[in-house]
């Protein structure tokens, strides 16, 4: 699993995770880990780019769950792009779909999360 991050420039902005490959007992923990220092280093809101993610095991979503838990206490959001095929199946049946925010792709999020004035 490849997980990479591409920061916001403002506080109120969305930093992008994009995670790669398979989101499973092995890898969950690495994903879990390096969300976490980055809400510590005071990134509150994280949009989780899982477009690449190719298969998602229960042990990804108790992650996907902890850093969304994290992001809540400190005031900030987590919301889920780009989920597909097995891995948006898995997602679904966890009910996770009812409690995250959810997006087809990171610009339709970036466009329902950031809606401009009108």
């Amino acid at each position: 699993m490849e997980v990479t991050i591409k920061g916001a420039e403002r506080a109120n902005e969305w930093s992008i995770v994009s995670v790669k490959g398979r989101l499973d007992t092995i890898t969950a923990s690495d994903l879990e880990k390096k969300t976490i220092a980055w809400i510590g280093e005071g990134h509150r809101m994280l949009l989780l780019d899982l477009a690449g993610v190719e298969f998602l095991s229960s042990a990804g979503i108790r992650a996907i769950l902890v850093v969304a838990k994290k992001t809540k206490e400190l005031q900030g959001a987590l919301a889920i792009a780009g989920l597909q095929g097995i891995a948006k199946e898995a997602f679904n049946l966890s009910a996770c779909n009812t409690i995250l925010s959810t997006y087809t792709s990171v610009d339709s999020a970036l466009k329902g999360l950031n809606p401009k004035p009108s």
